[in-house]
């Protein structure tokens, strides 16, 4: 009928868009490969800042402290001392994070490596870059008066990497490249795989 032939029409000309000649080289599997990139990015930077975060914390924990220690100055405030029970507490909290993010960039580049539309690509991806802005939009609206003051105030803590060798970068920049290495083998290379066969498929 009409509208099933419209309909492989639509599916081919979409596939061909993606696939074009079924390279590497191919628009779908370039921009695919970007925008896994770019998610994977975001991801990866949220976890840098909680490396940052923990090798801060960690400088300023003592065993010899019972309670926590906030001193005040003349911009605001500043975090002198921790006891260890803090520090494991926010490490639980932290752990917790790092679950989370690895739960959204595996869930995130399954969608995106099964997405076989330009536009929808990109759309997804776009989508994706406002799921990383959740917990910043709910701090803001739901914080305390209070706490959103004293955080506002608080002085930044000091983060000490090796000047020498970049562990940061390092740490960040080898996930990145497994991850990237993994996505093309797993998802992107056999979804062109598919979008091809399925091409051939409708001009037999």
């Amino acid at each position: 009928s009409l509208g099933s032939e419209y309909k492989q029409q639509y599916t081919y000309m979409t596939f061909q868009e993606y696939s074009s000649d079924g390279a590497i080289n191919s628009p779908g599997f370039i921009l695919c490969l970007a925008v896994c990139a770019a998610w994977s990015l975001a991801v990866l930077k949220v976890v840098g800042e909680i490396m940052d975060q923990l090798r801060a914390v960690w400088k300023l924990t003592n065993s010899s402290c019972a309670l926590m220690e906030i001193a005040v100055t003349d911009t605001g405030f500043m975090l002198q001392r921790l006891p260890v029970l803090r520090y494991v507490l926010f490490l639980l909290v932290c752990c917790f994070q790092l679950v989370i993010a690895g739960a959204l960039l595996l869930a995130g580049l399954q969608w995106l490596g099964s997405t076989t539309d330009i536009v929808e690509l990109l759309l997804n991806g776009v989508a994706l870059a406002y799921i990383m802005d959740i917990d910043e939009l709910t701090y803001q609206v739901l914080a305390p008066t209070k706490v959103a003051t004293l955080i506002r105030l608080m002085q930044p803590l000091r983060v000490d990497w090796p000047m020498v060798l970049p562990v940061r970068s390092l740490l960040l920049v080898i996930p990145l490249l497994i991850i990237l290495a993994l996505v093309t083998s797993i998802l992107v290379q056999p979804t062109l795989s598919g979008v091809v066969a399925v091409q051939q498929a409708l001009c037999s």
